[in-house]
């Protein structure tokens, strides 16, 4: 039971990064067990009514209300250690956005349910969300050598991987698992995020058919399914959210932006969005997908501000979730950084930003563009970078050079 180390915890929204995909063409709109810890309550052994709590908590999720779900869970956790409650809070807060809760609460979660691979795995995955990447990949590791036949430990590792720039250790990780233990549904959909992503990657230029990812040897297709899930089989579900509305076919660019102006706009670079004939869509890190329209800029434009886009949403988001006024670093900032984006943008699957930490070179900074040094992938442009203070210091552009990036510099204060 948890109950003295839930209450007055610092809560705040995941940042205000937001994915967005731009069509080149109309979009087409459519919709085995383990022992048990001495401190862990067995399922069987759950009462009625906290069964019935936990399941009315999974329905939330599955209806796309995370915060709901987590307060749920987590009175259902205050009546005893069940791990069922409380890796399912970890996961809704989470997918909430709480994600200063998710970290208060996921290593006593997994403190009190060693036994639990999710568990493991979630705090692992948390752990490289806030940059602690090394670390993540040792305890993933340590979880799989330990308990070979989970699939969440593989499943945290993999995502991991595909958004640090590894889409292909991702898929050889999952494709060894497939081979030895079947087909596990949420293993194969990381695979096709993993292949996407790499296919994107390796394109360059920002294009690639959807359709055209598909590789010659997938276990995924080949291998007898894993068995169902069973009490104590660990899993790795895809939150409930909006999908972007393109087609199999489509040729689609993607990257990151941010979102301001109290959550009616978002700016990201103009070179991913700036076509006449495309159709915009956000989705934010909550899951919430709006249509956006691309703002004409100025005629009197400087060349850096011309680099940057506004697109103005069909119906706003969340104004917590905005980038607040003067939330922007003044122009010669630089120094300590981090920042912030979805690696995998162009998928549709549901995914949290992770956070990166990097330094900031004012090589250029007269000229409104840094130098940061840390690499980026293609999917990542757009994505926000801000100053220790937590100041929006621009969007990062291409790779300027070898294991560094590119920053324009944004600034409206």
């Amino acid at each position: 039971m948890r109950y003295k180390t839930r209450r007055h915890q610092s809560l705040a929204s995941l940042p205000v990064t937001a994915t967005l995909a731009a069509t080149l063409a109309a979009a087409a709109v459519r919709a085995a067990p383990h022992e048990q810890s001495p401190a862990s309550i067995p399922s069987t052994s759950i009462p009625p009514v906290i069964r019935q709590m936990i399941e009315q908590a999974r329905q939330e999720l599955a209806r796309g209300h995370p915060a709901a779900a987590a307060d749920l869970f987590e009175q259902a956790a205050e009546h005893g250690e069940y791990e069922e409650a409380e890796v399912g809070e970890v996961r809704a807060r989470l997918w909430a956005g709480q994600f200063r809760h998710a970290v208060a609460i996921s290593s006593v979660v997994a403190g009190e349910h060693p036994e639990s691979a999710e568990a493991q795995a979630l705090l692992g995955f948390i752990e490289d969300r806030n940059g602690y990447t090394a670390q993540a990949l040792q305890r993933l590791r340590e979880e799989q050598q330990s308990r070979p036949g989970e699939a969440a430990p593989v499943a945290a590792e993999a995502e991991v991987r595909i958004d640090r720039h590894s889409p292909r250790e991702a898929i050889e990780l999952i494709d060894r698992w497939v081979t030895a233990h079947g087909a596990q549904p949420d293993l194969c959909r990381l695979r096709s995020r993993a292949a996407l992503v790499e296919a994107f990657e390796a394109a360059g230029a920002g294009k690639v058919g959807i359709a055209g990812t598909r590789d010659s040897h997938n276990p995924c297709e080949t291998a007898t399914a894993h068995p169902a899930s069973t009490a104590g089989e660990s899993r790795w579900p895809e939150a409930t959210t909006s999908r972007f509305p393109t087609t199999p076919s489509s040729p689609v660019t993607a990257g990151n932006g941010v979102i301001t102006d109290e959550g009616r706009q978002v700016i990201t670079l103009r070179r991913l969005i700036d076509s006449p004939s495309a159709s915009i869509w956000v989705r934010n890190a909550r899951g919430e997908l709006r249509q956006a329209r691309l703002e004409r800029r100025g005629e009197n434009a400087s060349e850096i501000a011309s680099e940057i886009a506004t697109l103005s949403l069909s119906s706003p988001f969340a104004a917590d979730q905005s980038l607040p006024h003067g939330g922007s670093a003044p122009g010669n900032a630089h120094g300590l950084c981090f920042a912030l984006s979805f690696s995998a943008a162009l998928s549709e699957d549901a995914m949290l930003p992770a956070v990166t930490p990097c330094f900031a070179f004012d090589l250029h900074a007269g000229e409104g563009t840094f130098n940061i040094n840390i690499p980026l992938s293609v999917g990542e442009r757009g994505s926000p970078v801000f100053d220790a203070q937590g100041r929006l210091m621009g969007l990062a552009n291409e790779v300027a050079a070898a294991g560094r990036g590119a920053l324009t510099g944004y600034n409206r204060r």
